[in-house]
């Protein structure tokens, strides 16, 4: 019979041992493996219940899943954290400066009258 991925036998009785994702450590703390007692001392019995309990262990992590924000939000979230309001500043008034200069700015001429136009950089 193959060997079941985490089964592990301890004291003549069987144990499912299961790795947390890393996605959803969140709602575990800080937990990386989760291990359950199978109940059993019979390698066979332990396998069937191995694999029952490894399903049941990988549709809560995909519910757990689906109630995580997707990477993007979460990079998105990240970005926001990442500049000081110094450096938010200092990005936008280099931004604005940068419009004023592609931007044609207009004055009258203060002896005739006619309208100039002004191209900066």
């Amino acid at each position: 019979m193959p060997r079941q991925t985490g089964l592990l036998c301890r004291k003549g009785r069987y144990y499912l041992n299961i790795r947390v994702p890393k996605e959803v450590r969140p709602f575990y703390g800080k937990t990386q493996i989760i291990r359950k007692a199978l109940g059993t001392s019979d390698y066979r019995e332990a396998v069937r219940e191995a694999r029952y309990r490894a399903f049941e262990a990988e549709s809560e992590f995909e519910a757990k899943r689906k109630i995580l924000p997707t990477r993007a939000v979460v990079a998105e979230r990240e970005k926001l954290h990442l500049l000081s309001d110094r450096e938010a500043h200092n990005l936008v008034f280099r931004f604005l400066i940068g419009l004023e200069k592609i931007s044609p700015v207009t004055s009258k001429c203060t002896t005739c009258g006619h309208i100039k136009v002004h191209h900066f950089g």
